[in-house]
């Protein structure tokens, strides 16, 4: 089997729940080192750690009966401006409904 191709999936829900900064990076390290392809649901507040390392980081919201899929990127973006506009006593309104 070695050097074949092969489909290496690993799917977690909310793996890094418990894990400090220096886990999570030794496991998606090792994650790496074995071509892993990881899907992992994890709590927003562990995405700082995790994005510089996942290929693909998107962020899925509940907003009414619909689901809102935005990249990280997009996403931490917009939390910036939110917390810069509650900073000047601006009122926000997140998502349109």
């Amino acid at each position: 089997l070695r050097g074949r191709r092969t489909i290496r999936l690993v799917a977690f829900d909310e793996a890094f729940h418990k894990m400090d900064q220096q886990h999570i990076g030794s496991t998606l390290d090792l994650f790496q080192k074995f071509n892993f392809q990881v899907i992992t649901a994890t709590p927003l507040e562990r995405c700082e750690y995790l994005v510089p390392k996942i290929c693909t980081s998107l962020v899925l919201t509940a907003v009414g009966d619909s689901v809102l899929i935005e990249p990280y990127r997009n996403y931490a973006a917009r939390l910036q401006s939110i917390g810069a506009a509650e900073t000047r006593g601006e009122e926000v309104k997140a998502y349109a409904e």
